[in-house]
């Protein structure tokens, strides 16, 4: 597991011995640097991040900067902000 991408987050337990993961979501700052992209037939998440990143692995950061739930629901002709990713 990527533990950067979990950094945020923390792990729940439930009785039934099963557990879930909850990430604190990301607070979007949008910037004049950041792209609109319109959903299209086919897209996932994983495809759109591979495409602005060149990095799959980060569709979490589209997702959490849209507020979207359910990663595998895309909405055609939906736009996505696409945030620009910080340099370290």
């Amino acid at each position: 597991m990527d533990k950067e991408i979990y950094s945020d987050g923390y792990v729940l337990e439930f009785s039934s011995t099963e557990r879930a993961l909850y990430r604190n979501p990301i607070q979007p700052s949008l910037t004049a640097e950041d792209t609109r992209y319109t959903i299209k037939q086919g897209d996932t998440l994983e495809h759109i991040s591979y495409k602005f990143y060149r990095d799959s692995k980060l569709w979490y950061i589209i997702a959490d900067n849209n507020n979207i739930i359910n990663p595998f629901e895309m909405i055609i002709g939906n736009v996505l902000i696409i945030p620009k990713l910080k340099q370290s």
